[in-house]
């Protein structure tokens, strides 16, 4: 979580507090090979009350020789 003390001349839309939360799950099926996936969720509150949220699912593949 990151939060900031805002002060009042600042424009509504500047930003006020984030939160962010992710996992994420690695494994390797065979000697050579790392498969993983990641999940991602995210908030944003800007100084004036608007908010929003997102989510991410990341996936990664590797081989190696």
């Amino acid at each position: 979580m990151t939060e900031v003390d805002n002060l009042d001349g600042q424009k509504r839309d500047a930003f006020k507090r984030g939160l962010y939360s992710s996992v994420n799950l690695l494994c390797y099926p065979t000697e050579n090979v790392l498969c993983g996936i990641e999940y991602l969720w995210g908030r944003r509150e800007d100084f004036g009350g608007a908010s929003g949220q997102d989510n991410r699912i990341q996936i990664s593949f590797r081989y190696s020789d």
